[in-house]
């Protein structure tokens, strides 16, 4: 399954808890949107979130 959007690739960072004397630790994940997990992190983060992400989806004629 492909998709047609402007993203091939999205890198999501997460920070972790703040540690005394010490900088958060940040790690990070990337993939495409194909990828559940990836368009997960993408409906939390977008505005409207999910049904945000749907209605792209069925403009650009995309599968989810």
């Amino acid at each position: 399954m492909g998709y047609n959007t402007d993203a091939d690739q999205v890198i999501v960072a997460n920070c972790g808890p703040h540690r005394p004397n010490q900088l958060p630790e940040i790690t990070y994940e990337s993939g495409g949107l194909e990828n559940p997990h990836i368009r997960q992190f993408v409906c939390a983060i977008l505005e409207g979130g999910e049904e945000a992400f749907k209605e792209c989806a069925k403009r650009l004629r995309v599968s989810v």
